[in-house]
């Protein structure tokens, strides 16, 4: 038995055939073609998987954002009752200080009168006086 060559020749299979219809590629190239066709798919796949990712946290963004959006508004709701409650407060003040300068206004008028009749009260007493002092 002697020892057997392999052919000097590529079989046809992985050889480029030229025919009149145009360029047909061998298994060797169809194989590198579909080699970078996956290569290419598991990078779209890769990025359309981060795409995925970041528009699930998007998606949480956006309903944190309108938790928070239903909380503000509660809040400013709350702070318009507050301004209103505090307003009504405030008139209901300003009424009281009206009725208190009324009436602080009253019993000085009362006042400067008792106390107009209270000088004239002491002016006469001391004529009084005078006129029984005199005749004592």
């Amino acid at each position: 038995m002697g020892l057997v060559r392999p052919p000097i020749h590529k079989p046809l299979l992985y050889q480029q055939q030229a025919n009149p219809s145009g360029y047909e590629p061998g298994i060797v190239e169809l194989a590198r073609l579909v080699a970078e066709l996956k290569r290419d798919s598991a990078t779209v796949r890769k990025e359309i998987d981060a795409i995925k990712g970041e528009t699930k946290e998007l998606r949480l963004d956006i309903e944190r954002l309108g938790m928070e959006t239903d909380r503000l508004k509660r809040n400013v709701e709350g702070l318009e009752r507050k301004t209103q409650g505090l307003e009504r407060k405030t008139q209901g003040l300003k009424r009281d200080i009206e009725g208190l300068q009324v009436e602080t206004y009253r019993l000085k008028k009362e006042s400067s009168k008792s106390l107009k009749g209270n000088l004239e009260y002491l002016k006469r007493g001391t004529r009084d006086t005078e006129m029984t002092a005199s005749w004592i």
